[in-house]
């Protein structure tokens, strides 16, 4: 399970980099961290929703601090 997750986040980073948002030496697996660890702490400790608007924001913070 863990695994197929990873790979999810790692096509993520990827297509970030097709899309020119990331450098190509970025070093995806703090990025995939990065990515899992916000939406954890959303979800799971905080008990909070996750819209879509909230993703696009994440995505966003995730890439500038990335970048």
């Amino acid at each position: 399970m863990q695994t197929e997750r990873r790979a999810r986040g790692a096509l993520i980073v990827d297509r970030a980099i097709a899309r020119g948002e990331l450098s190509a030496d970025v070093d995806r697996d703090l990025a995939n961290d990065a990515i899992a660890s916000i939406l954890y702490r959303r979800m799971i400790v905080t008990g909070g929703h996750v819209k879509r608007r909230d993703i696009d924001k994440i995505a966003r913070f995730i890439v500038a601090g990335l970048a």
